[in-house]
């Protein structure tokens, strides 16, 4: 996998403009999105809007990163969402996203407190896309963690809840 190349001179100059209503970055993470050998960013970007995607993908090109968020295909809304990670889930070779949600304020303000989201998982495949599995709606995910966690040799996605809520394992 060939490394972007930034000169330590550069290291902390990278800024990025994003819209007004990206209000802040809580959740990001690393890897290979497009198949290109390159390593991209995922950012969740908090906009406090349920009805769009928080995420955001960044690919490499060029010592340069471009918007390639299209290759998620239509992603979700996502609201508050409690944390990415990135690996392979499936063993075919390719990254695919992990990404916790919580549902934010929406657990507290919907369905007597327990609203909460769907988790997602975006599988990716050789064409650079992804395609979207997601679990039922899950009251008060606060995290995912990933490893083979039943041993039998494929990663596993556990989204952690607290204790209003089931966990979730896929």
């Amino acid at each position: 996998m060939e490394k972007l190349s930034i000169s330590s001179t550069e290291v902390f100059k990278l800024r990025l403009a994003f819209p007004a209503k990206l209000t802040c970055c809580p959740q990001s993470t690393l890897g290979d999105f497009n198949n290109d050998g390159q390593i991209d960013i995922a950012l969740s970007m908090m906009d406090i809007d349920a009805l769009t995607s928080d995420l955001t993908i960044l690919l490499a090109n060029e010592n340069r990163f471009t918007d390639g968020t299209y290759i998620l295909q239509n992603p979700d809304p996502t609201y508050q969402t409690s944390n990415i990670l990135s690996a392979d889930l499936n063993s075919d070779g390719y990254t695919d996203l992990i990404v916790g949600r919580s549902g934010g304020d929406g657990d507290t303000l919907a369905n007597n407190g327990i609203a909460g989201d769907m988790q997602l998982i975006y599988v990716s495949n050789a064409n650079g896309k992804f395609e979207k599995w997601e679990s039922s709606q899950t009251p008060y995910i606060h995290n995912v963690m990933i490893d083979d966690l039943n041993g039998d040799g494929d990663i596993d996605a556990f989204f952690f809840a607290t204790e209003i809520g089931p966990s979730v394992l896929a």
